[in-house]
């Protein structure tokens, strides 16, 4: 097993603050915008959830998620991580969050536990920036180190996880 570090292994995306002089809404549309105080500790909270408004989505459309992406908070309430699921494809993110694309030679999940675990948590801790409010910059998170075995292994260990995850949730 190596290490390797997390820009290395993955694509690194920050998200976009509304344009000056507009506001989200609370009236459903195609553009849900996933905001950091939206996720209560398992997924999104549908009942929390802003949308854009669809003539400003224009403006940040650049600045999206897709099913299977994973969620990062990185301003305030640092290292919260999820996996965007398949009804937030598409949605806006946050400028207090990014998304991490992992390319194909590893296993999203594996990353995504790594960084929910005390080891990752650690990390961005220590990444992190700010006396006032802690801020971990995308610089930062590609400095992430992860221990990295062959992908047979990662999907063992997600594989394992996942059914500890099944039975904590019955």
């Amino acid at each position: 097993m190596i290490y390797k570090y997390l820009g290395d292994i993955a694509e690194i995306k920050g998200g976009k603050r509304m344009p000056k002089g507009t506001r989200l809404q609370q009236e459903k549309n195609q553009h849900p915008y996933l905001r950091i105080t939206d996720y209560d500790g398992k997924s999104f909270d549908r009942n929390s959830i802003r949308y854009v408004p669809d003539e400003v989505f224009e403006k940040i459309s650049n600045y999206t998620v897709t099913e299977g992406d994973i969620f990062l908070s990185i301003v305030g309430t640092i290292g919260i991580a999820t996996t965007i699921d398949k009804e937030y494809d598409n949605a806006n993110l946050t400028e207090n969050a990014v998304k991490i694309i992992p390319d194909e030679s590893v296993n999203s999940k594996y990353i995504l536990y790594f960084l929910q675990s005390m080891l990752g948590q650690r990390q961005m801790n220590e990444l992190s920036v700010g006396s006032t409010q802690k801020k971990l910059p995308i610089k930062n998170i590609k400095k992430i180190k992860i221990l990295l075995p062959n992908l047979e292994i990662q999907n063992k260990v997600v594989s394992n996880l996942q059914i500890l995850d099944k039975k904590i949730a019955s």
